[in-house]
């Protein structure tokens, strides 16, 4: 089970960086993702998992069909949600923002969802980032199951695993 730490960082971000390999040679895509969470899931599993679309002539996708090891690492950088009144409190939202950066990596194993359960995933992406359409609507749904244990890491090197 990941600390509700982790899974805050998962709920607060919209882009993960996934990283697959196949005969050695590592490869890093950023994508789109959906945490989903034990009692969203569809049918009857523990824990939760994350979801991302891919179409199926990109490498991530042949990576995955040959290493279904994978690892994922989000990340939570500066959201500008609120216009900036003045240079100093700039700065300071900056000051701030560099010392509560955190980042999470996570080890799981990534599978083709297929027919009830990639639809039902489908629909979950688009719910939740609709502009995601392009990326999702015609693409294979992987669904990785998170392997337990959790790196977590702030600015400024502290490092807790779990």
């Amino acid at each position: 089970m990941l600390p509700n730490k982790v899974l805050e960082l998962l709920r607060e971000n919209r882009l993960a960086h996934l990283g697959t390999c196949k005969d050695n040679v590592p490869s890093v895509s950023l994508m789109n993702f959906a945490l989903i969470e034990a009692d969203q899931r569809f049918g009857s599993a523990d824990g939760p998992v994350v979801v991302v679309a891919t179409p199926e002539n990109t490498q991530k996708y042949v990576n995955i069909l040959a290493n279904p090891k994978v690892s994922l690492l989000f990340h939570n950088s500066l959201r500008d949600e609120h216009p900036r009144k003045s240079l100093s409190e700039y700065l300071q939202s900056l000051n701030h923002c560099e010392l509560t950066k955190r980042s999470v990596t996570l080890q799981g194993y990534a599978r083709v969802a297929e027919d009830e359960e990639a639809e039902y995933y489908r629909d979950v992406l688009l719910t939740r980032e609709p502009e995601s359409k392009p990326f999702v609507q015609g693409a294979k749904i992987i669904v990785i199951e998170l392997a337990g244990g959790a790196t977590l890491a702030d600015a400024l090197n502290h490092v807790e695993q779990f």
